[in-house]
């Protein structure tokens, strides 16, 4: 069977000479060209806008019959490699800072990360300089910015026992457990371009909870509305004749004015950095620990509740866990441990290490 496949084009601006090489030695072990117009096909399809005017200098220092020869295209590419190769020792510094330079951006996905970050190193290493599984891994983690939370859960999926094929463990737990860049990461880069005034908040806020939470209005035929069952009452609606028809608008303005924190000194408005309320700063915020520490009893005994509202132990669930599935480890206090334990018989305890 016949294989017709077209040379690979030489462009500086695409492609480095190194790569457009490993093209042409490719190609020239599937050509079915004949050798003695290999070379000739090579020399014409070279650009002759380069900056190299690599065309125009074979043609000058090349004659056309060591072109035709059985060896023409070697003797193209080891003139070649005088003109456009780089000198070796600088090439390897130039890709090796090419891969010590490179960290994740700030929009980048993890996928794009990893597969970018490794095809970095298997440049260097063309080069014979290759690193140790660890040390890779750990580069991989640290250029990957991510949190150091986020960091220790990646680490949960390696296992440091089996040190040769670390690296790949940690591009496997680092796609596992962050993946494609998450709807939450995309929110947060593009949240500081919107500005949020507070009138606009504060009217959006009212605007939901009535739209989310509160029930349909029911006249009372008092001037008054409840809603639904409970005893929340609303003034202020106006009552109008329309073709037989009573509608009720809501009129006037609400009276209560809620508190709103300042704008910054980049014009943004300010934030709880506790919970993100718009409303108050965390040295009054009701979800801050520090605030909830003085209404809730902190005691450094150790207990187990089973439901809202036990005390102490629940007899019926004595010796019983909740596993979550999606957990990378589940812990338990001592003094479950011991319990359970002693539960056991001799047999079912020789079997826990």
């Amino acid at each position: 069977m016949s294989t017709k496949i077209n040379p690979p084009n030489y462009n500086a601006k695409l492609k480095s000479y190194e790569l457009y090489k490993q093209e042409l030695l490719a190609w020239k072990e599937i050509t079915d060209l004949d050798k003695k117009k290999q070379g000739v096909v090579i020399a014409l399809s070279l650009p002759e806008d380069d900056e190299s005017k690599i065309r125009e200098k074979v043609f000058d220092q090349i004659s056309l019959d060591d072109l035709k020869k059985d060896t023409g295209l070697t003797t193209l590419i080891t003139f070649m490699d005088k003109h456009l190769a780089k000198d070796d020792l600088a090439d390897s510094l130039a890709k090796f800072e090419d891969f010590e330079d490179f960290q994740r951006g700030p929009n980048q996905s993890i996928q794009d990360y990893v597969e970018t970050f490794d095809a970095k190193y298997r440049k260097i290493e063309k080069k014979n300089m290759k690193l140790p599984s660890e040390i890779l891994a750990f580069k991989l983690l640290r250029r990957a910015k991510i949190t150091k939370e986020e960091k220790m859960l990646v680490l949960t999926g390696m296992n440091y026992e089996n040190k040769p094929t670390l690296y790949d463990e940690a591009k496997r737990s680092l796609k596992k457990f962050k993946g494609e860049m998450c709807d939450s990461d995309k929110i947060s880069a593009s949240i500081g371009s919107i500005k949020l005034e507070p009138a606009f908040l504060a009217e959006n806020e009212e605007a939901g909870y009535s739209r989310n939470r509160q029930k349909p209005f029911h006249y009372n035929g008092k001037g008054d509305f409840s809603r639904g069952r409970g005893n929340f009452y609303s003034r202020g609606f106006n009552k109008s004749q329309r073709g037989g028809q009573t509608n009720w608008t809501r009129g006037g303005s609400s009276t209560v004015k809620k508190s709103i924190n300042p704008k910054g000194a980049d014009g943004t408005l300010l934030t709880c950095s506790s919970c993100g309320s718009f409303r108050h700063m965390m040295a009054t915020c009701p979800h801050s620990w520090e605030n909830m520490q003085e209404r809730v009893n902190i005691t450094e005994e150790e207990e187990v509740v089973m439901f809202t509202g036990n005390v102490g132990y629940h007899y019926g669930c004595i010796n019983c866990a909740v596993l979550d599935s999606a957990c990378s480890s589940t812990v338990c206090g001592q003094l479950w441990m011991r319990s359970y334990v002693d539960s056991l018989s001799g047999t079912d305890k020789a079997k826990i290490f």
